[in-house]
């Protein structure tokens, strides 16, 4: 295949994508990372040591919702993950630590709820 340049007079800008959250009371936007050891893009969970957090909903209760595939979480969740990541609520990490555990490939998918600070 042969590329062809672009036509004359055309710019060549960035096409690479940046994604972000507004919030629209602070007039604030909080850009979406990739995670370094996953290349997940999302919020980086560091409040139990999870998959990064990607909104695909939100409530009209300041909730916002992700879904998480159970193989992804399997196979992505590992020990080695979680010592790659900080690790802000011990307790919330004992319970997704658990979760896995009973979790198989084929369930279904994980809801995850995150509320809004106020």
């Amino acid at each position: 295949m042969v590329v062809q340049p672009p036509p004359a007079g055309t710019i060549a800008i960035d096409m690479q994508r940046h994604l972000g959250i507004y919030d629209i009371v602070n007039k604030k936007t909080r850009l979406l990372d990739t995670d370094s050891f996953s290349r997940m893009l999302g919020l980086t969970n560091d409040i139990d040591g999870g998959l990064s957090f990607w909104p695909k909903y939100y409530t009209s209760n300041n909730e916002l919702i992700d879904i998480w595939q159970a193989y992804e979480m399997k196979k992505i969740l590992t020990e080695q993950f979680f010592a790659a990541h900080e690790i802000k609520n011990s307790q919330a990490h004992q319970k997704l630590k658990e979760l896995l555990k009973s979790l198989e490939e084929e369930d279904n998918p994980v809801i995850v709820i995150a509320k809004l600070k106020k």
